[in-house]
């Protein structure tokens, strides 16, 4: 059974960290560009272990509440990435990712042809990043990481 309370508790964690790291602190992430794409992509492991150790139970069952919040993070992400690299709106760490987008490599032939796919793909990427890491982190945290609230009887 899905325990949507603790899906819930680990996307608010995510998304107030995506929200925090994404929007503010411009000028840091100017200067070190390429730390805002480590820290982007790595802000799922949070909620995901958030929400596979109060959602307990095995570790299969870990793993999908830990998956479930990193795909619901990782929606938010591929928005907020879409809207960067389309808007040119670069705010925080975003600023890091799009220079790291920039400068992997990509031929500038490839990127003219399919300039209006490629936002799509890496929000699309995105995605499936978060993700995979919402379900590792859900199945490697143990349950006993975070002792849940007693639940009284009424």
């Amino acid at each position: 059974m899905i325990d949507r309370n603790a899906i819930l508790v680990g996307c608010v964690v995510q998304v107030a960290l995506l929200v925090t790291v994404g929007g503010t602190g411009t000028d840091f992430f100017r200067a070190v560009p390429w730390l805002g794409a480590v820290v982007l992509s790595g802000l799922s492991f949070f909620g995901g272990g958030m929400a596979g150790s109060l959602a307990g139970g095995s570790r299969r069952s870990r793993a999908i509440h830990g998956g479930l919040c990193g795909s619901f993070g990782g929606c938010i992400f591929a928005i907020w990435l879409y809207y960067t690299l389309v808007a040119d709106v670069y705010r925080g760490a975003f600023y890091g990712l799009a220079y790291a987008i920039a400068t992997i490599g990509i031929p500038p032939a490839f990127v003219a042809r399919y300039d209006t796919v490629l936002p799509v793909a890496f929000g699309v990427g995105g995605v499936l990043l978060y993700a995979v890491e919402g379900a590792l982190a859900g199945a490697v945290v143990p349950p006993e990481w975070i002792d849940p609230p007693p639940v009284y009887p009424s």
